[in-house]
């Protein structure tokens, strides 16, 4: 390996790393605002990582209609969610049955990941069931221990959210 290919490997490391940090700040800032009763604050932390990640983005127009494509499945996913009985953003109780804008906005965030920080996961699918089966679960748990999430029955939603991801 020549060394311009070496530190382009490291530079697209770094990227990929760079992304996968400004998700999670993202996610926290944006399950803690949703938690405390500000949703709108949680978007936009949501909005700065993903303006943020637009720039940065070599395709963004391309990556704009990715990201779109990933709010409208989580708006469908978490509507189904609540209207099931299955999860409630106590934050956002008067969404009449649809899913709180805040956690379609985290929808749109984790997309910010799938071209880039979790990119090497598109060559390993079994490792992505395995992600998504886990990481999901872990993800809804951890934000409901911060407050901005609640389980009818942690069991069954948990089982739910795994297989959904």
């Amino acid at each position: 390996m020549s060394s311009f290919q070496a530190k382009f490997r490291m530079m697209k490391m770094n990227k990929s790393l760079q992304n996968l940090v400004l998700f999670k700040a993202g996610w926290l800032a944006c399950v803690f605002l949703a938690a405390v009763g500000k949703p709108a604050l949680a978007t936009l932390a949501v909005a700065a990582v993903v303006a943020i990640h637009l720039y940065r983005s070599p395709g963004p127009v391309k990556e704009s209609a990715f990201l779109l494509c990933a709010g409208l499945i989580g708006l469908t996913w978490e509507t189904f969610m609540v209207q099931a009985g299955l999860i409630e953003y106590p934050a956002s109780s008067a969404t009449g049955g649809w899913a709180p804008y805040w956690i379609v906005a985290m929808w749109v965030l984790f997309a910010t990941t799938v071209n880039h920080g979790f990119s090497w996961l598109k060559r390993h699918w079994m490792l992505t069931v395995v992600f998504g089966l886990v990481g999901g679960p872990m993800a809804f748990l951890g934000g409901a221990a911060m407050g901005a999430a609640q389980f009818s029955n942690t069991a069954v939603s948990i089982t739910v959210i795994g297989i959904g991801w």
